[in-house]
């Protein structure tokens, strides 16, 4: 009997005392808790520790992981991940504030938490990390702020004519310099105004609008809208729509779905029913 509770630990004991039934074993039971407070053989513990455990998820699984696992969980891959880390790597060379911990864990860490929605308590779970918020929170400073202006930025008149050849040889519209459409981005609910944050897909949600060009290149990007509003009257409130003399030139439109309204700066689809003539349908593919 004794060679049984040799082997289990001080929490292992007090749980087996909560549901013994037999008060000899009760007995043995105490004097095992009271003699040593904890007894574990080497042989069991060495089986353990080779076993990858989460906080080592980092460490051990990710330099591992397959691409498609790597890109369900970074939302890239391997080798985007890696122009990424460079550039932000050029800029925080000169100011890092958290040698700590290297900027390309703290670059995973905030691909992570963006790309799945994770919690704190999850974020620490998976990287071994007390602070995670303070560290995402950098990276976020630096994608927003000087990778943001060099990356997402208008066209000018050299680089529109070489996005209007593209968009023209694969869909036969002359003057295209991008496409436009809207998603969601998934937030926590906030007291009252959780209503007008409600997506159709009954998700908190905030409206984001981009435009890209031929290569899937961001053009610009515009976020905030609740998620209740519409694509086309998020397009209203944006500069692109209020001030388009500033973006186009000559007859330069773009492209969007049929959520959007046809203006002399955008084109769309037709909408069903009238979408049934044959040059319509051949119109919207």
């Amino acid at each position: 009997m004794h060679l049984m509770v040799d082997v289990l630990t001080k929490s292992q004991i007090l749980m087996l005392l909560a549901i013994c039934e037999d008060t000899d074993m009760e007995d043995i039971l105490v004097m095992e808790y009271q003699r040593q407070p904890l007894i574990i053989p080497r042989q069991r513990r060495s089986f353990y520790s080779s076993i990858p455990k989460q906080t080592q998820w980092y460490t051990l699984i990710v330099p591992n992981l397959p691409p498609n696992r790597y890109r369900f969980f970074f939302r890239m891959s391997t080798e985007q991940f890696d122009f990424v880390l460079r550039e932000v790597m050029a800029i925080t060379s000169t100011h890092e504030p958290f040698s700590q911990v290297p900027i390309k864990k703290m670059l995973h860490m905030y691909l992570y938490q963006v790309g799945n929605n994770a919690y704190l308590a999850e974020m620490d779970d998976r990287f071994a990390c007390a602070s995670p918020q303070k560290f995402t929170k950098y990276i976020a400073t630096v994608l927003a702020g000087p990778l943001y202006k060099k990356f997402v930025r208008w066209p000018d008149a050299e680089e529109k004519e070489r996005i209007k050849l593209q968009w023209e040889d694969f869909t036969g519209f002359k003057n295209i310099i991008g496409a436009v459409d809207g998603t969601h981005i998934q937030i926590l609910g906030n007291g009252k105004y959780k209503a007008g944050y409600t997506s159709r897909k009954c998700v908190y949600a905030v409206n984001l609008t981009v435009v890209c060009d031929f290569n899937l290149r961001i053009l610009y990007a515009s976020i905030g809208c609740p998620g209740s509003y519409h694509d086309n009257r998020v397009w209203k409130y944006t500069p692109i729509f209020k001030k388009p003399q500033h973006f186009f030139d000559g007859y330069d439109v773009l492209l969007g779905d049929s959520a959007y309204t046809d203006s002399q700066y955008l084109i769309s689809p037709y909408r069903v029913p009238s979408a049934t003539d044959r040059e319509k349908i051949t119109f919207n593919y």
